[in-house]
């Protein structure tokens, strides 16, 4: 893996995880759940740069903590995912045509017959799951597609010949995958599920409109902009600033992900 490649992933990384404690620790304030009657549904302004909601808060303040929130649950639900991926597809990668393939395989297609947000929603009603537990949930089911990259890498390159080399010196299995299988594997099911992470964050929206995930008053994305849709003609704002900038933050990460693939192929040609 080059140092490029190393470090617009490790950008990627730390602007997942820095990104959404800073909103939260700006946004979770009194602003953000002062109510003010007398102020309700206020039209953006100098004042109030997204307006009020219908108990008259901050709607700046709010969906700024709202977008740390939903961002923080889907970086932990993507940590989660990626962990999973990568232990559960290179064990199947390993034992390719036995019984703890075919046993994962099995899995990963009974995941991939279900639709997600079916699995999401039943899990986290059955739960009954909060916040800090619903990441869990979004997480155990993410892992599922790049499970399968994770899989079809491991089973291709412990064939390789610097492999079979190492394996002919008498090193471990553990140490020939620790030094040179998981650096080879570990980019396309990250990059795989930085993919994913709009579904993941969307997922809230569902889950909002089901009354799970996040309880007021505190707020997500999913959630700002699902009680939003009561006002969208009286009050249109509610709804669609928050949708911006859930669509703003998606479409610089789709040009994250387009720099960091295009680099990994001007290194692999």
């Amino acid at each position: 893996m080059s140092g490029k490649i190393t470090l617009l992933s490790a950008f990627l990384v730390v602007a997942l995880w820095l990104l959404p404690e800073a909103l939260v620790y700006f946004g979770d304030g009194p602003s953000a759940y002062a109510t003010a009657v007398a102020d309700r549904l206020q039209a953006p302004s100098g004042d109030n740069f997204f307006g009020t909601d219908s108990l008259g808060r901050d709607h700046f303040t709010r969906t700024m903590l709202a977008t740390g929130l939903s961002l923080k649950v889907a970086g932990r639900a993507l940590v989660v995912a990626l962990a999973l991926a990568l232990v559960l597809g290179s064990i199947a990668g390993f034992c390719k045509g036995r019984w703890p393939d075919r046993v994962i395989s099995y899995v990963i297609a009974i995941i991939h017959t279900v639709p997600f947000i079916l699995l999401a929603v039943a899990l986290a009603a059955v739960l009954q799951a909060n916040l800090e537990v619903i990441y869990l949930i979004v997480g155990g089911i993410a892992w599922a597609p790049p499970a399968r990259i994770v899989r079809a890498e491991v089973a291709r390159v412990r064939e390789s010949r610097f492999v079979v080399a190492q394996r002919a010196y008498g090193m471990s299995p553990l140490a020939i995958f620790w030094r040179s299988i998981l650096p080879a594997v570990a980019l396309p099911p990250f990059i795989s599920l930085l993919y994913l992470l709009p579904e993941l964050v969307g997922l809230d929206l569902g889950l909002s409109y089901f009354g799970l995930g996040a309880q007021p008053p505190t707020p997500t994305l999913g959630r700002l902009i699902f009680d939003g849709l009561a006002y969208l003609r009286s009050a249109w704002w509610l709804s669609l600033l928050p949708a911006l900038v859930l669509v703003s933050f998606f479409f610089l990460l789709y040009l994250a992900l387009q720099r960091t693939i295009q680099s990994s192929k001007s290194v692999n040609g």
